[in-house]
Order: structure tokens, then sequence, then C-alpha cells
């Protein structure tokens, strides 16, 4: 017999996307005070999901390197 699935609930689902909404917001460098004002929510919770998100935004940090961390060389045509 197969499993039911469980559906999360409308207010889960609702400060899931919050969540996400907070996190864009971050990355795209908003003040985290009209972050809160933007989502309606405490400034508690968008302070503890800002927090993991880097200072300079979303990749921002590495610059020109490569996956392996070695300098990005642009191959001379010629």
């Amino acid at each position: 017999m197969a499993r039911k699935v469980r559906k999360a609930s409308p207010d889960r689902q609702v400060r899931l996307l919050e969540n996400l909404l907070i996190a864009q917001l971050a990355m795209a460098r908003v003040p985290q005070a009209q972050i809160r004002q933007i989502v309606g929510c405490e400034m508690s919770r968008v302070s503890a999901i800002a927090k993991h998100i880097p200072a300079g935004g979303a990749g921002r940090g590495r610059g020109r390197r490569g996956r392996n961390g070695q300098k990005h060389q642009q191959e001379s045509a010629g």
C-alpha cells in the first residue's frame, strides 16, 4: 500500500517563501531594516537569516578565481 503524502500547511509554505524573500533581499544588499518592513516580520528573524549571506552578497567573494582556487587565465589567440 502506498504511503500518504503529507502536505505542508499553508502557514509553513508562507513562512518558507518569506524566508526566501529575506535571503534574496539580503543578497541584493538591501538594509535589514527595509527587509523587515517589506516582509513584515521581526528584526531577529531577518538577522538570523541574513547572517548566513556573505557580506558582499552572492558570488562576490571569489573574484576571477576558478573552482580550484587558481587565478583565471585567458588563452591568447595567435
